[in-house]
């Protein structure tokens, strides 16, 4: 449970996207002040690492990520993979430029990094992040190979 639990947080990272009320620049530094909101993942693509081509996308399977931020920099958040589980989780994020940094509170959970790829409006893209994932036929959660995660998400 607690593996599962791991990708799950994974998903829920992967799918972590942020934006402000304007666009953001390459030179500009993003803070948690502009992250404050509730966020919803439009996509959250799981990419075998050394086989580009075998991907998922968590939201096209069905399932959904919500995360709550707040102006001192903790989140909770909602996970569902769709006939398998729904996890909720706490935790506190940290950004330094274009990095993000999401540690949870639960333990076991590893720390995740993120690079935040695109930023404008009420939108985010993060990727760069890596775990384990599932990607057989087989209707058994059993993540065997390592995936890198790309995730948009909106503001509401």
């Amino acid at each position: 449970m607690r593996l599962l639990r791991a990708i799950s947080v994974l998903a829920v990272v992967g799918t972590l996207a942020v934006g402000c009320s304007e666009s953001t620049s390459s030179e500009e530094d993003i803070t948690i002040g502009d992250l404050v909101g509730t966020w919803t993942a439009q996509s959250v693509v799981y990419t075998a690492v050394g086989n580009p081509t075998q991907q998922y996308d968590l939201v096209a399977g069905g399932g959904s990520l919500t995360m709550v931020i707040t102006a001192d920099g903790t989140f909770t958040g909602t996970t569902i993979l769709p006939d398998v589980m729904t996890w909720e989780y706490t935790g506190t994020l940290t950004v330094l430029n274009k990095t993000l940094t999401q540690d949870f509170d639960e333990e076991g959970i590893p720390t995740l990094t993120w690079t935040i790829t695109a930023f404008a409006d009420n939108s985010l893209t993060i990727g760069g992040a890596q775990g384990p994932w599932d990607f057989s036929d087989d209707q058994v959660f059993n993540p065997v190979t390592t995936a890198s995660i790309n995730t948009v998400m909106t503001r509401q």
